[in-house]
């Protein structure tokens, strides 16, 4: 085979060494694919600190300040836990006994009891444990047919007739128990009439377009007819399931009036009444909340 000249052979291998370099200077040159980099976490802001919906009070007692504050102390200390033990021990004494377990000062209503012939020398015999103050004064008051009311600041033990004359004023906050389903007619609200007690009407005479506001003259179709329903419903379970004769409409002085303006029940009743109508509006607040 025929060789190349030197000189060609050489300038065979500069050439070969010069494309060479000029592919490494251009790679050099080419630029490097960007390889992104994950994003950056940013540290997640504490929670607001919100404040949890304000609880709704069972009752509001209508009161001075300081009845109200005498109220809730006298209910604080009848919810003590405690244990009783007499033997023939007399009513007066019994009292005594009892203020110093809890703390509470205990007068006895000396006009109502004599006019009921109950002595203060009354022997009681009674044996409990790990009960509250309060269950243990009505079952020890209840076989001598006595109660108890607040009154004055003080725990005075009484006769139920005179408790029944003592009535208490409380607003229950029920909006939340009702579903409005259409206008309020205030012709058929129940309504509280002193002088007579009970619930009544507002006016007996029954709706016509002439006494009925106009949002209620013109009904929507349907159940949307019937105004307040729930309302009527809250207040007959009440009066029907708690003492039912202490209610005007039958031989008690009880009474009951919606104020729709501030969606609250407003009672008047006795103490008794009062705590056993708090358990079923509580019961019913949860028994709605389960249900949610």
């Amino acid at each position: 085979m025929r060789q190349l000249p030197q000189g060609w052979r050489c300038a065979a291998v500069l050439t070969l060494l010069a494309c060479w370099a000029s592919s490494v200077v251009v790679a050099q040159q080419q630029p490097k694919p960007t390889v992104p980099k994950p994003p950056v976490q940013q540290p997640t802001p504490p929670a607001a600190n919100v404040a949890p919906a304000a609880k709704i009070p069972t009752s509001i007692i209508v009161g001075t300040k300081r009845d109200i504050a005498a109220d809730a102390a006298i209910n604080q200390k009848l919810d003590q836990e405690i244990d009783l033990a007499t033997e023939k021990l007399p009513l007066n004494e019994f009292a005594d006994l009892l203020s110093k377990k809890t703390g509470l000062s205990i007068q006895l209503d000396h006009k109502a009891l004599e006019a009921a012939g109950v002595g203060f020398d009354t022997p009681i015999s009674r044996h409990l444990s790990k009960v509250s103050a309060r269950s243990a004064l009505r079952l020890v008051l209840k076989q001598l047919g006595l109660t108890f009311m607040i009154q004055d600041e003080v725990l005075l033990i009484t006769t139920f007739e005179e408790a029944n004359n003592k009535l208490q004023v409380r607003i229950y906050p029920v909006r939340d128990l009702i579903v409005h389903r259409g206008p309020h007619v205030a012709s058929v609200a129940p309504a509280v009439h002193k002088n007579t007690g009970g619930i009544q009407a507002a006016d007996s005479s029954p709706p016509t377009k002439t006494n009925m506001p106009p949002a209620a003259q013109t009904p929507a179709a349907g159940r949307e007819a019937a105004p307040h329903e729930d309302v009527d419903e809250l207040i007959q379970l009440i009066t029907s399931t708690i003492q039912p004769n202490s209610w005007g409409d039958l031989a008690g002085q009880g009474n009951v009036k919606y104020l729709d303006s501030v969606g609250s029940l407003v009672f008047a009743q006795t103490p008794e009444v009062h705590e056993e109508v708090v358990d079923l509006i509580e019961a019913l607040r949860e028994a709605k909340r389960v249900q949610e």
